[in-house]
């Protein structure tokens, strides 16, 4: 363990002059330091956009959504409140209420719904993707978010129920999962080392994403309409997926519940070290470990997000398929909105920027200045 000295020099009896008494790191402190920063910051992104008038539902083309594809989306989006609700029951509340403490799971639950914010983010710098609008939605908060580029993210429709849900329902215990399948390889396998550990956790969360995704965008609940078409599965259809989706999310799970899994022997996790040494009282113990576990998960999703800009500032023209269904689109793309839908020929737009409409002629808003503008206007037609 890192230490670090403070303090003058003492002088002992015999008259010796020896250093301060050295004064351990604890990583819970900064880990919780940290957390508390990141729910600043998520609390003032909230604020701003629930004060604001881009709090409101985005419907276009809800009308023109298949019956197959909306049952589908009201049946999903029912059984994942369900879920949430038994989940929320069994792994928080119930263990509160017997133990009057909570569990690293409980913990781990919380932290999920909290941390659900960082949800659209893989739209950062260029919309890739989009959500249903049948979805039940109040828009997003993306537009708020600090360094936020591709104009009227806000439409994003941020399905509340089924997102915050799934977080709760599906990644939590699928964190736990993860964990519990390291336990497995690890007694199958004792030799086995970290590295081989980690690798084939992060091959079985790769597929299973795989699997559970192509259900999803098959009926319809959301689109990757920019993806990369040598990378991509079924290109061309609403339903393409890109295949590196699953292994950048693969790679998230794995190190999800490599957190979890790897815990010394006072069962705390890398960030919540050295919360069973502070004299504390439980209670203030708790909410250290809460925000300091908050912060390394959120750090750990910010990864993939942050990964995903690669892929989506590289990414291939929205198909036909994705462009002739306005439920997919959200309207900050395509027919009938002032914004062409990205792609390698499209500039990246920015908020009151000069920009493409759908039909490829740019557009000049008023008190914005282009040098050379007959020659910018003479590419984009061409």
């Amino acid at each position: 363990m890192a230490t670090v000295t403070i303090g003058p020099a003492i002088t002992t009896p015999g008259g010796d002059v020896t250093d301060a008494v050295p004064r351990r790191v604890v990583p819970v402190k900064w880990w919780a330091a940290l957390g508390l920063c990141i729910v600043a910051l998520q609390t003032w992104i909230w604020g701003s956009w629930i004060g604001s008038d881009r709090l409101a539902t985005t419907t276009f083309g809800r009308d023109e959504v298949p019956d197959g594809i909306r049952i589908f989306a009201i049946g999903w989006q029912a059984c994942t409140v369900v879920g949430a609700v038994w989940i929320l029951w069994h792994w928080v509340i119930r263990p509160i209420r017997r133990e009057g403490r909570f569990t690293l799971e409980g913990m781990l639950v919380v932290c999920m719904g909290v941390m659900y914010w960082q949800d659209p983010l893989a739209n950062w710098t260029q919309s890739w993707f989009s959500y249903n609008t049948t979805l039940v939605n109040l828009g997003s908060w993306t537009t708020d978010v600090p360094g936020w580029l591709p104009p009227l993210g806000n439409l994003l429709p941020e399905p509340l129920l089924w997102n915050l849900c799934s977080y709760l329902f599906i990644v939590a215990p699928g964190v736990v999962f993860g964990a519990y399948v390291l336990r497995r390889t690890k007694a199958r396998f004792p030799t086995i080392g970290k590295l081989g550990l980690i690798g084939s956790l992060f091959v079985a969360m790769a597929v299973l994403d795989l699997v559970f995704e192509l259900i999803w965008v098959r009926f319809g609940l959301y689109v990757y309409g920019g993806a990369i078409e040598s990378m991509t599965f079924f290109h061309g259809h609403y339903y393409q997926f890109p295949w590196y989706e699953s292994v950048l999310y693969g790679a998230c799970m794995a190190a999800f519940s490599s957190l979890v899994y790897f815990r010394n022997d006072k069962g705390e996790t890398v960030a919540e070290r050295g919360a069973s040494d502070l004299g504390v009282s439980r209670r203030v113990r708790t909410s250290l470990r809460f925000l300091a576990l908050l912060a390394c998960l959120n750090v750990i999703l910010l990864g993939y997000n942050v990964g995903t800009q690669w892929f989506a500032l590289r990414a291939d023209t929205w198909p036909d398929d994705v462009v002739e269904r306005p439920y997919l689109l959200d309207g900050f793309c395509g027919p009938r909105t002032p914004y062409s839908c990205s792609g390698p020929d499209v500039p990246i737009a920015r908020p009151s920027s000069a920009h493409l409409d759908p039909d490829g002629e740019l557009v000049v808003p008023d008190g914005v200045s282009i040098r050379d503008e007959s020659l910018i206007r003479q590419h984009a037609s061409s």
